[in-house]
């Protein structure tokens, strides 16, 4: 079973994506976001070089105190880089980062970090570099005059770990990496409503503390690390619970999130997309999107009770994603047999009540003996008339009629050359034509047996 088609989805977000800066993408967990997120990516061609990603998951962090995890997104981050060979080439520039950064602590967590990556297989390259880095700023610091008071005070922040300000070493050398890019660079930080709420709220705040703030107008793309574009990934409204627990009944959720929002959240479900396309199916199928409002004891869990009435609309909410996929691949047509138990009768097979029947088979696994009796039950109205129709037709070979229901009149037509049945509201009738609702609903009765004998299975 292939997965659910989220094209349009995909194309629905493209739009707000190339047209934002800052993005949250709110859905509920285990309802696709991940799959989402991966066909998002996927959908732009690697060789045209439009855009590169770097995906963090901050759920796996083991993070004892509230700063720190501004320190193992940066870490993530320079994996990224130095795996995908997007490190700065600082041998030509390395003078701006020292003038922006030098300071002792920051030099010192370089080393640290250097040190850290040594076994990782695969990062030779970019532990050379890292540590010829290190080496020559640390001779340039030492060679360096006394700086102004002042830039020992700024600098003080700058390399201050936990620090809103803070930009040392390896702040810097990510903004210099992803500067020289060719490609618009995006950070994804995924299930942020899933980690501690203290870490969620203070990643927030670091990221969006350069927002329209004039005191880092130098910094690129006006945030944290210089992504072109970040997409938090959350469950909006979990995100709005953990932020009343966090801040306060009365806390401002939305002013909060507007602070880092160019645009409301783009929501997704790809179970409630998986029921959009069921619905859309059957509105094709039948012709009308009544089906959908069709109330009856229609009950997927208990099973087809008289005294329960609710729209299968409703109901096939209850239906997983891998059950709606699966119909939506189904050939009905492959279940209904093409001829009539009787050979003489000269109509098509594939009619609506039957195709319904089997539909709702399929949906709730009850016989087909069992739905037909409570359709017979609760199809009412101008559907009713169109499900029954056709069988009245056979039963009595009678292929022009006008049904009265609920004070209005239907002319229902069947063209036994084109073999199409026509049925429409109108003002103008024969008296003699006219037949009770009831007497074409009886004569689907009748044919029950015919009808049921169709059903393959």
């Amino acid at each position: 079973m292939d997965t659910i088609d989220i094209s349009q989805n995909i194309q629905d977000f493209k739009q707000v994506f190339e047209n934002e800066s800052r993005i949250i993408f709110s859905a509920k967990f285990g309802d696709g976001k991940s799959y989402f997120l991966n066909e998002f990516m996927k959908s732009y061609d690697e060789k045209k070089n439009d855009y590169y990603f770097i995906t963090l998951h901050p759920v796996n962090y083991v993070v004892e105190e509230n700063r720190d995890v501004i320190e193992y997104i940066k870490r993530d981050i320079l994996f990224q880089l130095i795996k995908d060979n997007h490190i700065y080439d600082f041998k030509e520039g390395y003078d701006k980062i020292f003038d922006a950064v030098c300071n002792k602590e920051s030099l010192l967590k370089l080393g640290d970090f250097v040190a850290s990556i040594i076994p990782i297989e695969g990062l030779k390259d970019g532990y050379e570099a890292l540590k010829d880095f290190a080496s020559t700023i640390h001779e340039k610091y030492k060679s360096q005059d006394v700086l102004h008071v002042v830039d020992d005070y700024l600098n003080g922040f700058y390399g201050k770990s936990g620090s809103i300000s803070e930009c040392d070493a390896f702040t810097c050398l990510i903004q210099k990496s992803l500067e020289q890019m060719m490609a618009k660079s995006v950070l994804i930080i995924e299930d942020l409503d899933r980690i501690d709420p203290a870490h969620l709220f203070r990643i927030m705040n670091v990221l969006s503390s350069q927002v329209d703030n004039p005191y880092y107008s130098e910094v690129p793309n006006g945030n944290k690390f210089g992504f072109d574009k970040i997409i938090l990934v959350m469950d909006y409204e979990i995100a709005r619970h953990l932020f009343h627990h966090f801040y306060g009944k009365e806390a401002n959720y939305e002013g909060y999130m507007n602070k880092f929002l160019n645009t409301l959240p783009f929501k997704f479900s790809i179970s409630q997309e998986a029921k959009r396309q069921v619905s859309d199916r059957l509105t094709q199928i039948f012709s009308t999107s009544d089906v959908l409002n069709l109330n009856g004891p229609v009950d997927l869990s208990n099973g087809l009770n008289p005294d329960e009435f609710s729209s299968l609309d409703s109901e096939l909410n209850r239906l997983s994603v891998r059950r709606c996929k699966e119909f939506l691949d189904d050939n009905i047509s492959a279940h209904i047999k093409p001829e009539w138990r009787n050979n003489k009768i000269d109509v098509p097979t594939e009619l609506d009540l039957v195709k319904l029947i089997y539909c709702l088979r399929f949906f709730t696994g009850f016989s087909a003996n069992m739905i037909f009796e409570k359709l017979m039950d609760c199809l009412y109205d101008e559907f009713a008339i169109k499900l029954f129709f056709p069988l009245f037709c056979i039963y009595t070979r009678r292929t022009h009629i006008y049904v009265k229901y609920d004070n209005i009149i239907f002319e229902c037509y069947y063209d036994t050359e084109t073999k199409l049945f026509q049925i429409e509201q109108t003002n103008s009738w024969n008296d003699a034509k006219m037949v009770d609702f009831q007497k074409i609903k009886d004569a689907t009765r009748k044919m029950k047996d015919a009808i049921l004998d169709l059903i393959i299975g």
